[in-house]
Parts: C-alpha cells; sequence; structure tokens
C-alpha cells in the first residue's frame, strides 16, 4: 500500500511527523500555502476538501447520491490539531467500508482551532459559528474555498462540490478539551436568552436541529485533568522544585485553557451544573446528553460523567491519546462514532 510523507502543524506552529503513517490521500499545510498529494489505493469514497476561514480544519465530503446523509463534526483536545488527534480516521472509513459501510453517506468535518489561546467561551463561541455553517443546511460560501494553492500554481475547481441541500443527521464528536468545547457551545445555543428563560419554541428551526445531535466524546475533560500515575508524578515533582515552580506557574497561569480545565474549577463546575439543569428542563435535547468513552490508561483526565449521561465506557489498555485513533487492528473508535461502543465498562 503506498505511503505519503506528511507535515503538519499544531497551534503552536510546531512540526509534528507523521511520515508514514497516512497510506491514502492527504494534505499538509502552513499559514502560507497548501499542499495537496493524491495517491491512489483502495475504495475513494470521500473527497478531501480545505474549509475556508478555519485556519487548518478539513472535511472528507462523501460521494454519495442519496438524500439521507449525516455530517459528523469532530473537534480536536488541548494541544492537539485535525489531522493527529483523529489519525487513521481519515482513511479507515472508506478502507474498512464492509465493516462501517455507512460512512459511505457521511460528511467528516475536522475542525481546528488555536488550543493555546482563548478562553472556554471563546473558543465555544466560534464552535457554535462552525456548527451553524454546517447543519442542517450547509453553507457553500462559508464553508468551502473556490480555489486553494497548490506549490506555485492557483488550482480552481472544476465542478461542484457534492453537498445535500439539507443534512438529515448531526453527529458530534470531541476530544480532551473538544467534549468541554461542544458541551458549552450545545449549552450556548440552548440558552441564548437566558437559562431562567429556555424555550424551545423561541430558538431557530435550526437550533433545535443541532439540539437534537448525537454528542459523543472520547476521553472528555469535563471534571479537568487529573494527572496520575508517571504524568502525575512529573508533574507534581516539577511544580515541587522551588525554581521549576517558579518557572512553571506562570506559565500555566498565563494559559486560559489549562486554567479552566483544573479539576474542579469554577468554570467546569458551572458547565456541570447548567448541563444537567437544561437536561431536566430539555429532556428532548439529545444533545445534552454524551455518550463517553474513556481509556482505561488514561492518566490524564478525571474519569466521570454528568448526571445526565449514560454510564460511560472504558476502552481497555488505551490511553487519553491513543482512545481516538484507529487502525486496522483497534476499531473501536469507529464504532464508537458509528454508533456502537465496543468495550467493557468499568
Amino acid at each position: 500500500m503506498p505511503t505519503i510523507s506528511v507535515s503538519t502543524y499544531d497551534g503552536n506552529e510546531r512540526a509534528l511527523d507523521l511520515k508514514g503513517q497516512l497510506p491514502s490521500s492527504f494534505i499538509s499545510w502552513d499559514t502560507q500555502r497548501v499542499e495537496v498529494w493524491l495517491v491512489e489505493d483502495g475504495p475513494d469514497m470521500h473527497s478531501l476538501e480545505i474549509l475556508y476561514g478555519s485556519a487548518k480544519s478539513y472535511a472528507l465530503i462523501s460521494e454519495a447520491t442519496t438524500a439521507n446523509r449525516t455530517a459528523a463534526v469532530f473537534v480536536h483536545g488541548f494541544t492537539g490539531n485535525a489531522v493527529s488527534t483523529w489519525l487513521r480516521f481519515q482513511t479507515l472509513i472508506d478502507e474498512l467500508h464492509d465493516q462501517f459501510p455507512g460512512f459511505a453517506e457521511w460528511d467528516l468535518y475536522f475542525y481546528d482551532y488555536g488550543s493555546m489561546y482563548g478562553n472556554i467561551p471563546v473558543l465555544a463561541n466560534q464552535v457554535v459559528s462552525f456548527l451553524r455553517s454546517v447543519y442542517p443546511s450547509p453553507s457553500y460560501m462559508h464553508l468551502f474555498k473556490p480555489d486553494f494553492i497548490s506549490g506555485d500554481k492557483i488550482v480552481v475547481r472544476d465542478e461542484g462540490l457534492n453537498l445535500p441541500v439539507r443534512y438529515e443527521n448531526l453527529v458530534l464528536v470531541g476530544h480532551s478539551l473538544g467534549g468541554v468545547l461542544l458541551r458549552q457551545a450545545i449549552l450556548d445555543i440552548a440558552a441564548q436568552r437566558g437559562y431562567d428563560n429556555v424555550d424551545v419554541f423561541q430558538m431557530s428551526q435550526e437550533d433545535r436541529d443541532i439540539l437534537d445531535a448525537t454528542l459523543r466524546l472520547f476521553a472528555p475533560a469535563i471534571f479537568g485533568f487529573d494527572p496520575t500515575h508517571l504524568i502525575g508524578y512529573f508533574l507534581n515533582f516539577a511544580c515541587g522544585v522551588p525554581p521549576l515552580r517558579l518557572a512553571l506557574k506562570p506559565l500555566l497561569d498565563s494559559n486560559p485553557p489549562y486554567k479552566d480545565l483544573e479539576l474542579k474549577s469554577e468554570r467546569l463546575q458551572d458547565l456541570r451544573r447548567r448541563t444537567e439543569l437544561l437536561a431536566r428542563q430539555l429532556p428532548s435535547a439529545r444533545a445534552l446528553r454524551a455518550e463517553i468513552v474513556y481509556g482505561s490508561e488514561d492518566h490524564v483526565v478525571h474519569i466521570d460523567r454528568f448526571d445526565c449521561d449514560p454510564v460511560a465506557e472504558i476502552a481497555r489498555d488505551q490511553s487519553h491519546t491513543s482512545i481516538c485513533k484507529p487502525t486496522a487492528e483497534y476499531q473501536a473508535p469507529l464504532r464508537f462514532v458509528y454508533g456502537k461502543v465496543a468495550t467493557t465498562t468499568a
């Protein structure tokens, strides 16, 4: 199977080495250029499209002509990005078509943002805008570039995208901080007139449709970071050494997302209280209830669920970062997003 060399960048513009890990068509980019490699191998049921105005976001658009299409929006976590967080999702949805035939009718949007900058309300507000541009009716003008730069050439699209007029279903997928941002975005949509004045009939039909989405979260940081095992040991050790503490504390305290994700932070406690409140007030709003999976070897976040969520699943032998990266052997992430968690409960 052919492979390609890929380099991309995280929110700090630090190069990530992904060489040889993407066995199909994919991209790399920086702030000045976009490069595209096309490698013909295996089934090709999605086209790769760069999204406009979202830094490094992209979409895999289905080639299906059926009317019953699903939109899935993926939101990465703290220090992650839209490529490496979801590694192999981009190709396995087509390569494993026999096991997951329904993905052929899905459009997958991989949303990217600077997780090292901005606080949760600001980042969640941007997610709300993105969701509204995707669902229920995708906005071509807000989402897609009509042309892009490849090397020193301008490439002009010679045919329209295979976008539906309207999607039938929405699946929201988050990892770590991405799960927090999705839950906050859902709250912002549901309580846009205030938490004491929640009325679905005062919302637009489009926002009501978003609240009917399915929410599936990988290792969400909804209770905050809780480093344990070796990760916790080294962090606590560093913070216990006066010179290191003096160097680390200003850095961590100046990072809004990190402060918001401290264990039992006021921000996260408000997120839980408000989500559980609205889940009682709006029992038909599916997006207020999350399906959650954690890895048994997750030593980064506190493992728990909101009272309105079903019991979280535990994927054995998976870490905080590996939990959302499928392989041909580890297909549980695909099954989870597709609609079934093939793991064991803790």
